[in-house]
């Protein structure tokens, strides 16, 4: 996530340092990193060359930054760029974009004496191209202000889906020197090279208004499914306070029916006594690590499986007691599993408001939705190959996190910041050996499903709702492909080691980036001890885990850039860190099932050195089943602490210290397949300086199994 302190920091440099070098070192290929620095025309042709950067925000628009500017906010991005329009270009055009609204930043660099000859301009702000509008057909609107684009000087005018027109990017000339991006376009013959580029609902190519056809090649497609968009959703269906835009009625539709339809069932189970589950059928949403589909967390085990227990009659359960609000179907479901498929479908909605404090609390409340679907294809079940089985899991999520109004190091509400309509989370094959003691999974992985597990804070749609609660902001989580070996000779010890793709990006299959330009990886190794303590109402379970990692990017260390070195900052490929994750049940109710109480504890550390925050730690504990006749919910206490390095404090910030922060929650289980938790959050200087004010966040998380 991009912030104050990223750009403001160590990081923008190393990125524009990072373009200087990558420029320079095409222009010298021959000589040696060490060659290099005591080379004079080297240096001299790295200090004469011109960086331009490029903010690109989730709705389209970018800019090209002149100058930051330093004004008093910590969540908004305050910049002077050039506007298109020669008008324009007497004064200074500054501007202020929130923080969660940047997507990507691009450096380029390039020499003078290479730049490309400037493009064609079309102007912005006088005498816009009549044309039939893209979306009702209606004469357009008198247009926005024009913004900045690398189009080498100048910036061509796409339409808006409100009639206005904002600035599209042009083809980069090969004389960037391997920094910047390329696109291509075509036109219908005899048209004109460049015009304004419009797309009707349904297109599946945009069109300029003599008929042409624009077509954008990129070396890293989204890999996302695009159903809803193709129907008129919009991306965002719940736009924030300070962009508003039009809904689609479809869009508005959809919004409304799914609130009102989950709010709907949540009062009708409200509505009913709680009653003990019949024995038949166990809730599928508990408090151990078993809540997930069973391909994702899975528990090993010694020998043969047993054989099962007779068959007998079971009468299906009633609507509030059965584990899935869509049941059985009639018994098709079991006989589907019965024969290797299993169907699991999730949905979260989360309410968050930041109720005092942060960063601002004017309309300062989010909602955001997100529903989970699981496959798993049994092999083994289906007599193709013992011990194998395919998972995939998809996401649909809209909205975003209510953090653009507390500016927290880390989201108060993780799973809640996304805003694409369907993707692809998960894809592997998993192949079990030697009675399960080897378990080995490759394909599309998503490790905080594999490493830096717990059985009381993780897994955000039924424990706790902050990041720093949900998982161990040091340990990397990539997104992508990999591999990973599972180990576990004796039921209480277990060993898993993992590789993933360094520079994997969310909803991109990966293959342009595992297998090309250094294919670099993550590497992951855990040593977990499972032991169960004997007691007279049962055994306490728990488990020890113990982890490393190596992230091989490279990085600049914080502080070699001062008065004495301004030329050539120091890097360094490579960094060590080390976790824990604790879980301990430490009393129980009872013998039949594990309500009672039980404690966690988290704690990272990484290389000073290169990371603004260098330690963290975690705790809380867990009871299930407090109160009488409620043997399903669960009151949760947290806090956690994330430190910032003395490097970064000393060189850097030394207004930086870190942040502190405390979740209180109590999930309601009023169905096996519905539960409402109410949440509570406090966050000590948010933001991680001293000088950043406290946060109250309040929030209501409702989570159904279909």
């Amino acid at each position: 996530m991009f912030d104050y302190d990223w750009f403001h920091g160590p990081a923008f440099a190393q990125l524009e340092a990072e373009a200087r070098g990558r420029c320079t070192a095409s222009r010298f290929p021959h000589l040696t990193p060490e060659q290099a620095a005591e080379d004079d025309a080297y240096n001299q042709f790295f200090e004469s060359l011109d960086v331009r950067t490029l903010v690109y925000l989730r709705d389209g628009f970018s800019y090209e930054v002149k100058g930051l500017a330093d004004v008093d906010s910590k969540v908004h991005l305050t910049f002077e760029c050039e506007p298109v329009d020669e008008h324009y270009k007497v004064g200074a055009f500054v501007v202020s974009v929130p923080f969660d609204d940047i997507v990507r930043v691009e450096v380029f660099a390039v020499h003078p004496a290479e730049k490309p000859e400037d493009m064609p301009l079309i102007t912005g702000f006088r005498n816009p191209p009549v044309r039939e509008c893209a979306w009702k057909g209606e004469a357009p609107a008198e247009p926005r202000s024009a913004r900045r684009l690398p189009s080498q000087g100048k910036a061509r005018l796409l339409p808006s889906r409100a009639g206005g027109w904002f600035p599209a990017r042009a083809a980069i000339s090969a004389a960037l020197c391997e920094c910047g991006a390329r696109s291509s376009m075509a036109t219908s013959p005899g048209g004109p090279a460049f015009q304004p580029v419009m797309r009707r609902r349904g297109q599946s190519e945009p069109t300029t208004p003599s008929g042409g056809r624009l077509r954008a090649e990129s070396a890293a497609a989204p890999f996302r499914l695009s159903a809803f968009r193709s129907f008129g959703f919009p991306s965002r269906l719940l736009p924030s306070d300070d962009e508003p835009r039009t809904l689609s009625p479809m869009a508005r539709s959809w919004q409304v029916g799914t609130s009102i339809v989950a709010w709907a069932f949540a009062g009708l189970a409200f509505a009913q006594t709680p009653t003990t589950l019949p024995a038949q059928e166990a809730p599928a949403l508990g408090v151990t690590p078993t809540t997930l589909p069973a391909a994702t967390v899975e528990t090993p085990t010694t020998g043969p499986a047993a054989a099962p227990p007779p068959a007998k009659t079971v009468p299906p359960a009633d609507f509030r007691h059965r584990s899935r609000m869509t049941g059985d179907w009639g018994g098709v479901r079991t006989q589907l599993e019965d024969v290797g498929f299993k169907l699991d479908l999730y949905y979260t909605h989360f309410y968050g408001v930041n109720a005092k404090g942060g960063a601002d609390t004017t309309n300062a409340q989010r909602q955001s939705g997100t529903a989970d679907l699981y496959l798993t294809f049994d092999f083994e079940k289906m007599g193709l190959i013992p011990g194998g089985s395919l998972v995939g899991f998809s996401k649909s999520a809209f909205s975003r996190n209510v953090n653009d109004k507390v500016a927290a190091l880390s989201d108060p509400f993780d799973d809640a910041d996304d805003d694409d309509s369907i993707y692809l989370g998960g894809l592997y094959y998993q192949q079990r050996l030697l009675a399960d003691k080897l378990r080995l999974r490759f394909g599309y992985l998503d490790y905080q499903q594999i490493v830096d597990r717990n059985a009381y804070a993780a897994f955000e749609d039924v424990f706790f709702m902050s990041t720093n609660l949900d998982n161990n902001p040091l340990v990397p989580r990539p997104i992508g492909l990999g591999a990973t070996l599972f180990v576990d000779p004796v039921p209480w010890l277990g060993l898993t080691f993992g590789a993933a793709d360094s520079d994997a990006k969310l909803r991109s299959p990966g293959f342009d980036t595992t297998f090309h330009d250094g294919a670099d990886f993550f590497g992951f190794g855990e040593l977990e001890l499972r032991p169960k303590i004997p007691s007279p109402r049962g055994p306490l379970t728990g488990h020890y885990r113990f982890g490393t990692f190596y992230d091989p990017a490279t990085r600049e260390e914080i502080g070699s850039r001062g008065s004495y070195n301004k030329r050539r900052p120091r890097y360094q490929t490579g960094d060590v860190g080390y976790y824990l994750s604790f879980d301990q049940l430490v009393w129980r109710e009872g013998p039949a099932d594990e309500q009672g109480l039980g404690l966690f504890f988290r704690w990272g550390w990484r290389d000073e050195e290169l990371n603004r925050t260098d330690e963290f730690w975690s705790g809380g504990a867990q009871y299930q089943g407090l109160l009488p006749h409620r043997n399903d919910d669960v009151l949760g206490f947290g806090m956690y602490a994330q430190l910032g390095s003395d490097r970064y404090k000393y060189y850097v910030s030394n207004d930086f210290r870190g942040e502190l922060g405390y979740e209180l929650y109590y999930k309601i289980q009023l169905t096996p397949w519905l539960a409402l938790t109410p949440d509570f959050q406090y966050i000590v200087d948010a933001g991680g300086h001293h000088s950043d004010r406290d946060a109250v966040v309040v929030g209501l998380r409702m989570r159904v199994i279909f």
